[in-house]
């Protein structure tokens, strides 16, 4: 039984642990947001309490309890002077499951996204830039089946370059035939097309996924 006039604070215990059990495995079966941890200096696999760091077999780690829950084995923190090189781990606040559907650790705040914004075959600038187009990897149906685009960079495009003072749009897109990229280029401009400007895309063609149309100048 307590002592009502006893006012001092529990003890809050803190040691070093590393996530995973050393076989590879995480998660705990049939506990939610428990993982497995091993205490630095020991061989001994236990379970704790994880809802402040990413589940990541591997992960330095500081575990114990806190003075809200003296009783309980739980993750406090990432180890940071455990890591040499804070950037070693790539840390993500532990937040994502909840945000996804069916997640059976979370999904109850589920993030709905717009069609488009979901975009296959993304098409976007080379790091340095360059006169070429990353195509991104994708699946596209082609017949009566799919095909897949491995992604790879489009040809160098200053080749299609118009004459000084004109523009030009070209178009990037797949033949399904040979699964390969091809270029159209459309009908040059004074500088800039007249409206409606979309009509200055060349068409696709025939038996092609229009990836993106580059205007050059």
């Amino acid at each position: 039984m307590g002592n009502a006039f006893d006012k001092r604070t529990p003890a809050r215990r803190r040691f070093r642990a590393t996530i995973g059990d050393g076989a590879g495995n995480v998660r705990v079966p049939g506990k939610k947001n428990h993982v497995y941890m091993r205490r630095v200096g020991r061989s001994l696999v236990e379970d704790v309490l994880n809802v402040e760091v990413p589940a990541r077999n591997g992960m330095p780690v500081i575990c114990g309890s806190d003075s809200e829950n003296p009783d309980m084995l739980q993750v406090l923190a990432v180890d940071w002077q455990s890591i040499k090189d804070a950037e070693s781990f790539t840390y993500l606040p532990m937040h994502h499951e909840s945000h996804e559907l069916l997640n059976p650790d979370g999904g109850d705040d589920v993030v709905w996204v717009q069609k488009t914004q979901i975009i296959p075959l993304a098409p976007f600038p080379t790091s340095p830039a360059s006169m070429q187009i990353w195509v991104q990897s994708d699946y596209y149906p082609w017949g009566a089946g799919w095909n897949r685009w491995p992604g790879d960079l489009t040809a160098d495009l200053s080749t299609y370059f118009p004459e000084a003072y004109s523009g030009v749009y070209v178009l990037v897109s797949i033949d399904g035939a040979t699964n390969a990229l091809q270029y159209t280029a459309g009908t040059e401009y004074p500088y800039w097309p007249p409206a409606p400007e979309e009509d200055a895309i060349p068409a696709a063609p025939s038996g092609s996924v229009p990836i993106v149309a580059v205007y050059l100048w």
